[in-house]
């Protein structure tokens, strides 16, 4: 389940890189969106190979599930790693520059550069996840040398990095006692179950509001349905709902984001 469930993030990843082409009008870029699939790929194949402090701290049925996949899991992180290899070679000269820091970011998150890692920064952490993934998925895909920062450009990164937090603060919800066993201290900790699903929708109304001023309808009815449903598995969630609930159906509207600017957007 651990090997779908990476590939499915990773086309969710692809879906909201190809998103941000449609909407801003850009340059259709798949080598940038195969980039990323695949650099999801590996991120979250490594960081499930390697034990975090949480899972040792707190071991649980995702670090027993792990380590039962691991051959499948370091299988496809080979795989992984032969498509990001191949598809650096196609990428723009300012993407291969962008991925050094963003590549340094990534691991700073799991593996101590230091003193701590950034996830052991005091409630930050649902903030980091959302910027990493709104400069690789909004920022990367449109950006070329010469690219005009207007207000539609802000506003398409502010909507996206919205979003990303609302569907990042269920994740650290569920990992909430694991954290604290860690030390690692996140909002949902601190807001309780209530006013963790109040921040994700406020974001996503947010989300909406700024799409109904600066985009044409069709935008605006994707990102609304969108956010309605997200809002809606997000006042469904409880502490028992498992991996699958929160990997396919809080990720999953990434993808229904991007059908729905398919379907309503020319």
């Amino acid at each position: 389940m651990a090997v779908i469930l990476t590939i499915f993030i990773a086309l969710c990843s692809a879906c909201m890189a190809l998103g941000s082409i449609r909407l801003l009008g850009a340059p259709h870029d798949i080598p940038l969106t195969i980039l990323v699939f695949f650099a999801t790929i590996v991120i979250y194949t490594v960081d499930r190979l390697r034990p975090s402090i949480e899972d040792q701290t707190n071991p649980g049925e995702r670090l027993v599930a792990y380590l039962r996949e691991r051959k499948a899991i370091q299988t496809l992180l080979a795989l992984g790693l032969v498509g990001l290899g191949v598809s650096v070679f196609f990428q723009r000269i300012e993407v291969l520059v962008a991925l050094v820091p963003l590549g340094l970011l990534s691991v700073w998150y799991t593996v101590p550069l230091g003193i701590l890692r950034l996830k052991d920064i005091p409630y930050l952490k649902t903030f980091i996840v959302a910027g990493v993934w709104t400069v690789v998925t909004a920022w990367l895909p449109v950006w070329r040398p010469g690219t005009v920062i207007d207000v539609s450009f802000v506003i398409h990164l502010l909507t996206r990095f919205l979003f990303m937090s609302a569907i990042t603060l269920p994740f650290d919800y569920r990992d909430r006692d694991r954290d604290l066993a860690a030390g690692i201290k996140t909002l949902p900790q601190r807001l309780g179950t209530n006013g963790t699903k109040a921040m994700s929708v406020a974001m996503l109304v947010g989300y909406v509001v700024l799409h109904a001023l600066y985009h044409p309808s069709g935008t605006f009815w994707a990102s609304a349905i969108t956010a309605v449903v997200t809002s809606a598995i997000i006042a469904a969630m409880t502490p028992r709902r498992g991996d699958i609930y929160y990997s396919v159906g809080v990720d999953g509207t990434m993808m229904l984001q991007y059908a729905l600017l398919m379907i309503l957007t020319p």
